[in-house]
């Protein structure tokens, strides 16, 4: 059954609340005045920890994403082999998304919002139609380990556990499949001209592709590629440029249209892990980023270190440092900077220009699995292990 509770403040409680006493309200109700919170009589400064809804599963959630066309939906996904579509102003449940057999580990809207593709574990992907709350299409692979829209069409990719990536035109279903090299595809990405993808390997190799012709432009590979599982891939705002992540702790920038590898990083000084299990043990990249303002991209490590480094000098500008490892970042659209969330259930926001911490999150009781921030980076919602999902509002002072 999924909890949501809406709690009313008492009128006479002032003063200063305390991370302890502040997340056990689920819904906050109040009007927002200046950087702070009014509730009630009470001036609350909130500014470290607002939670403003919190759901409640059956079980661990797993991922999360955000309707692109108004941020007003949320769609996520979890250990109860279902996913939920709620709008995060209130957390109201539109529909659930039912009939998947394991856990719905992938979750996302189309370019349009009209539509929400959803998979699980054992392979079984499902899309709905946002407007009608209806399953409109339905395709069952082998183990599913990505999903990913076009970024200007009803069309669905998926990563399989064999290496091939699959292609589908939503809803009528028609397929096409980029051949894989006979391991695990563990990561995928569109570019941005809808024209050609990004697919990284378990082998350590990244393919370019086309994907009207359907075959690889460009293979990096050897000494060019990683020397363990991709784990993360991003691309720039115009697509000339991927960064790519490893479990052999290296980050990698390609470009697209050479192939070319134009650089590596490394917060060991650019030396790849003897094996794949040092890497795994110690400092695995989990995720990577470009900053859209400024040159500058962040790699975040399993070691809990967040690296921002100078795109022109590929020098290492900062090491912005967690408790635990970090499971995910993600840029400010239009500012300098990059949000991170982390396995000690942690969300934390970080000034790229001077490394230093803007903000934390707290309200979680255990690893934060996945987020995502609005487009105007005034909220957070977050997928944990704790089986909630939340939705922060996000201040600073220069807002």
């Amino acid at each position: 059954t999924l909890i949501i509770e809406v709690i009313d403040l008492n009128e006479t409680d002032k003063g200063w609340m305390t991370l302890q006493s502040f997340h056990v309200f689920q819904v906050l109700k109040g009007r927002r005045q200046g950087g702070s919170y009014w509730i009630g009589q009470g001036h609350v400064w909130v500014s470290f920890f607002c939670c403003h809804i919190d759901l409640c599963f059956p079980g661990s959630v797993f991922c999360v994403s955000l309707d692109p066309a108004t941020n007003s939906l949320a769609v996520t996904g979890g250990e109860d082999d279902k996913a939920y579509v709620w709008r995060v102003s209130d957390g109201e449940v539109l529909f659930e998304c039912t009939g998947h057999k394991d856990s719905v580990t992938s979750v996302l809207f189309s370019h349009d919002s009209s539509l929400v593709a959803t998979g699980d574990m054992s392979g079984l992907i499902k899309v709905w139609k946002v407007e009608t709350k209806q399953e409109v299409w339905s395709f069952e692979v082998g183990d599913l380990e990505w999903l990913e829209w076009h970024p200007c069409a009803p069309v669905l990719l998926a990563g399989m556990a064999d290496g091939n990536v699959w292609m589908w035109k939503i809803p009528g279903g028609h397929c096409k499949t980029l051949q894989g090299p006979g391991c695990q595809s563990t990561s995928g990405k569109v570019l941005p001209d809808g024209k050609r993808a990004v697919v990284g390997y378990e082998d350590g190799n990244v393919r370019l592709w086309d994907l009207k012709q359907g075959n690889a432009t460009h293979v990096i590979k050897g000494y060019d590629g990683h020397q363990g599982a991709l784990t993360c891939l991003a691309c720039n705002k115009d697509g000339s440029l991927v960064l790519t992540g490893s479990v052999d702790g290296c980050a990698k920038l390609i470009n697209t249209a050479s192939g070319k590898v134009l650089g590596v990083f490394s917060v060991d000084g650019g030396k790849a892990k003897a094996s794949q299990e040092d890497a795994e043990e110690t400092n695995s990249v989990e995720s990577v980023g470009f900053c859209n303002v400024l040159p500058l991209i962040a790699v975040a490590y399993l070691s809990g270190t967040l690296g921002i480094y100078d795109l022109s000098s590929q020098v290492l500008r900062h090491k912005c440092q967690h408790q635990a490892g970090i499971v995910h970042l993600q840029w400010e659209e239009s500012s300098s900077v990059v949000s991170t969330c982390s396995l000690d259930g942690a969300v934390r926001l970080w000034d790229a220009r001077s490394g230093t911490m803007v903000s934390e999150y707290r309200g979680h009781q255990a690893e934060i699995l996945d987020f995502t921030l609005n487009r105007e980076a005034s909220m957070a919602v977050t997928a944990s292990g704790d089986h909630q999902a939340k939705v922060f509002l996000l201040q600073r002072p220069d807002r």
